[in-house]
């Protein structure tokens, strides 16, 4: 009997397209939000202003995230960095809380 199977042509990335893939919005301080983890971007191609991302979880687990074909770098974060008007308010907080 023949083996029917054929190779993998050039250019097709089977690990990408046998992915789970999910559309993510990316905030202003370049974070998303992922199986209750967050991510934030490290760095961007040059003059875009991205709005949408999507993440594709891989077969052995792994964590992509892409961009009009784009591999971006990302790392993970614990939580998002606070504004600075919200740092205030905490500040504020803490200051009332430590005179009691």
């Amino acid at each position: 009997m023949a083996n029917l199977h054929r190779e993998t042509p050039k250019g097709i990335n089977l690990d990408s397209i046998l992915s789970i893939k999910t559309k993510r919005v990316l905030k202003n301080d370049w974070t998303i939000s992922y199986n209750n983890q967050l991510y934030q971007i490290k760095e961007t191609p040059p003059n875009t202003r991205i709005k949408s991302i999507v993440v594709e979880e891989r077969i052995d687990n792994t964590i992509h995230i892409i961009y009009n074909g784009i591999e971006l770098k990302y790392k993970k974060i614990e939580k998002r960095q606070l504004k600075p008007k919200e740092e205030k308010e905490q500040l504020k907080i803490r200051k009332v809380q430590e005179k009691k």
